[in-house]
């Protein structure tokens, strides 16, 4: 019985680290991301559509 609590601590763990790294990644790199996006959007295409770009983003 020990083993298997021990299996589900592992696999609740498992599926925290399989969870978690998405949600990291939305949270902190994808605003990095859009920042990057919206400021070459900006320099290729002109502030037009960097308000567009800008609006999905905060609008999601």
């Amino acid at each position: 019985m020990p083993l298997l609590v021990k299996n589900q601590e592992y696999f609740r763990y498992t599926i925290g680290i399989i969870l978690g790294i998405p949600l990291l990644f939305l949270l902190i790199i994808c605003p990095i991301l859009e920042f990057i996006n919206i400021q070459f959007s900006q320099y290729i295409h002109g502030p037009t559509k960097a308000k567009w770009a800008k609006f999905i983003v905060e609008g999601l």
